[in-house]
C-alpha cells in the first residue's frame, strides 16, 4: 500500500487542487515546507500526495530531522520520469473534462 507520494512540480497549489478535484478530497499547504502543498483523498488510510517547487531536493536528515529540504536549483530540470497511476471515483468524462480544461 502506498500511502503518499512526493513531487515536484512548477505550480504545487495549482497541481494539488488538480488531484484534490480529481480525488473529490482537499488540498492543504503542506505544513514541512514553504510554498508546498498536499492532496489528501481524506480515506482512512491517509492516502497524498505532496506538491513542492520545481528543482527541490530532499536529503537525508541531519540530527533529529528525518529529511532536509535544499532550495530549487537554479535551472531545474523541466522532466522526470516520475509519474502515477491512481484510481479515482469520479466517471471516465469527469476526467476528461478536467483534463481538456487543464491542457
Amino acid at each position: 500500500m502506498i500511502h503518499h507520494i512526493t513531487l515536484a512540480v512548477n505550480n504545487p497549489l495549482h497541481a494539488a487542487e488538480v488531484v484534490a478535484e480529481l480525488w473529490q478530497g482537499r488540498a492543504f499547504p503542506f505544513p514541512n515546507h514553504l510554498s508546498s502543498y498536499v492532496a489528501l483523498t481524506l480515506d482512512s488510510y491517509g492516502t497524498a500526495i505532496e506538491f513542492l517547487p520545481q528543482g527541490t531536493i530532499l536529503k537525508p536528515g541531519l540530527g533529529d530531522e528525518p529529511v532536509y529540504f535544499s532550495d530549487p536549483s537554479p535551472a531545474p530540470e523541466r522532466y522526470t520520469a516520475t509519474h502515477v497511476n491512481m484510481a479515482v471515483h469520479i466517471s471516465e468524462a469527469q476526467i476528461y473534462a478536467i483534463a481538456h480544461r487543464e491542457g
